[in-house]
């Protein structure tokens, strides 16, 4: 459960990464709450499960919101699935104030893919692909109407975590997308992480403020720190990790007004 950093070697795989809901357009909504819960449910999958409080200042109304995840490549297969979604995730599902919500999946290979109300998504034979490799985003999207004040919604989907060479498993979430809501971050933030008993893993201490907060385990094990550093050709990567030992148990990090400063 480490940062991405030799993901990309000849003998590794790039699957997939979790990632916040976002509005599609500038929304006055705001995050009021977000309990991450990140499990891992065998040896190469984890299940997510995501609950959010939204709160609307303003009369009900209806935006866009949207879900990005980026192609697979290196030792994957990039291809959508026969029903044309993401290959490497499964059970996705979102519920609105306990109403399960429809969505769409599209292929867009612009960032800025959301232009005049619509989705400017791409066929298949439109995208930048080769057998090997794939520049293109999936964006599984839906309508989402938000009534006046408090609004819940629940967000959960599985998906296979990457692999490489170092790293029996690896896990990246995209946190800093929640800084497009109106408040620009999460008023109230836990991140909750099961790896499973008799598991050594890092997680990387550069999306919070260390100052502020701490990791808990709610179980059997211990904590240490870690430094890495390495210099390649164009960049000088200097990372600092909180490294695990679990026997049983969970990790649980907490933070009022979380503003994500890079990501998990």
């Amino acid at each position: 459960f480490s940062i991405g950093l030799f993901l990309w070697a000849n003998d590794g795989s790039y699957y997939i990464s979790g990632n916040q809901l976002i509005p599609m357009y500038e929304s006055n909504i705001k995050v009021q709450k977000e309990i991450l819960n990140i499990k891992r449910i065998n040896k190469q999958q984890v299940q997510v499960n995501v609950y959010y409080e939204f709160f609307n200042p303003s009369e009900e109304k209806t935006i866009e919101v949207g879900f990005e995840a980026g192609a697979p490549y290196g030792d994957a297969d990039w291809t959508p699935d026969k029903n044309g979604r993401h290959p490497y995730m499964s059970d996705f599902m979102l519920q609105l104030n306990n109403k399960i919500l429809p969505y769409q999946v599209s292929y867009v290979s612009d960032s800025l893919y959301y232009k005049n109300g619509k989705i400017q998504a791409k066929t298949l034979k439109e995208l930048d692909t080769d057998e090997e490799f794939a520049n293109f985003q999936y964006v599984y999207h839906f309508k989402a109407t938000f009534k006046k004040g408090l609004n819940i919604i629940q967000h959960s989907y599985v998906f296979d975590m990457s692999s490489s060479v170092y790293d029996l498993y690896d896990f990246y979430y995209v946190l800093t997308a929640a800084n497009r809501w109106a408040n620009q971050q999460i008023d109230d933030f836990t991140l909750i992480v099961d790896m499973g008993e008799f598991q050594d893993f890092c997680i990387n201490n550069n999306f919070f403020k260390p100052n502020e907060t701490q990791f808990i385990i709610n179980g059997i094990g211990k904590e240490s720190k870690y430094k890495f550093a390495i210099e390649q050709e164009f960049e000088d990567y200097r990372l600092s990790f909180n490294h695990f030992f679990i026997r049983k148990g969970q990790l649980v990090l907490s933070q009022k007004n979380f503003k994500p400063l890079s990501e998990l």
